[in-house]
């Protein structure tokens, strides 16, 4: 079935935060950047770049965190799985609907508009438990990496 990303997902811009030491992981629109006391964002959602060189760059956080004025917040609702979405926007190269050419910018307009097609919520359980698990081994196995070269 085919939805607006607006019909499955709450979209809202990050805003700015101060930096600290601990505390909750703050999202730019590169990935994390830092940390901060509070939290703007709930766990399951989503973090896509707004702005710059790495506009359209998508993240997933399973904890609460902050998402910086560099970046838009997708929360998605019970019509989807989050961690499903997250693959699919990824999937979509959100950076080809930017707009600007000095300063390539995705707001909540173009994200609101965006069409996909979305499968059963049984479908999309079994493709990103898969897709998920894959991740995780990936990491893993990068980080025994690591080890066996330092």
């Amino acid at each position: 079935m085919k939805y607006y990303l607006k019909d499955i997902a709450k979209i809202k811009n990050g805003k700015k935060t101060i930096l600290e030491d601990v505390g909750v992981k703050v999202y730019g629109s590169n990935g994390v950047i830092g940390f901060s006391k509070d939290s703007n964002a709930p766990r399951n959602s989503i973090i896509i770049g707004r702005v710059g060189a790495n506009t359209g760059s998508v993240f997933f956080s399973d904890e609460e965190h902050w998402v910086t004025d560099n970046a838009i917040s997708v929360v998605p609702n019970n019509k989807i799985n989050p961690i499903y979405l997250f693959y699919l926007l990824k999937q979509k190269k959100l950076n080809r609907l930017a707009e600007g050419s000095a300063q390539p910018l995705v707001n909540q307009k173009i994200l609101n508009s965006f069409l996909i097609d979305i499968p059963s919520l049984e479908i999309q359980n079994k493709i990103a438990d898969k897709l998920y698990k894959i991740d995780k081994k990936i990491e893993i196995n990068n980080k025994i990496n690591t080890n066996l070269t330092a």
